[in-house]
């Protein structure tokens, strides 16, 4: 279906001819472009990165699912589906408070932080729910191998 959308609305799409800026001598595509500019290389060394990140963190959605079938549920509401279901909702309401109020406020004191410290900043994050998904994992092997019982998530 999106092939057929993409082809038909072609024409409507604005074609600009390649300036090749990017490429403007060959020692540019490796990273060692000594007019100032960044190589492709570089750009792609540096996106490379974030690989082992993506990886570890699409995992979270199983673990979530693994850990909260040997849970006990908390106010009897709270159960492993739910906890999916709250992670992308915990996502949006951080990502909207930030943008809307943190860094408005950072921005009234002169503060701009570059894109890049955001991501850097959000990976480290990640990397932290990622550690802490880790030790309810051992909690849980812990508890149900001295006591033979679950842990409740709250």
């Amino acid at each position: 279906v999106g092939i057929v959308v993409f082809a038909v609305g072609k024409k409507s799409y604005v074609h600009i001819k390649p300036r090749g800026e990017l490429l403007i001598d060959s020692d540019c595509c490796f990273g060692n472009d000594t007019s100032g500019g960044v190589g492709l290389f570089t750009i792609a060394r540096i996106s490379m990165l974030v690989v082992p990140f993506c990886i570890a963190y699409s995992q979270m959605a199983t673990t979530f699912m693994v850990q909260g079938t040997v849970m006990t549920e908390i106010f009897g509401v709270v159960e492993e589906p739910s906890m999916n279901s709250l992670n992308a909702i915990s996502v949006l309401l951080s990502g909207y408070t930030i943008s809307a109020y943190l860094y408005p406020a950072l921005a009234k004191q002169g503060i701009k932080i570059p894109t890049t410290y955001k991501f850097a900043i959000g990976s480290g994050f990640g990397a932290l729910a990622i550690a802490w998904a880790l030790v309810v994992e051992c909690r849980i092997h812990h508890v149900y191998q001295t006591t033979g019982q679950s842990i409740c998530i709250g």
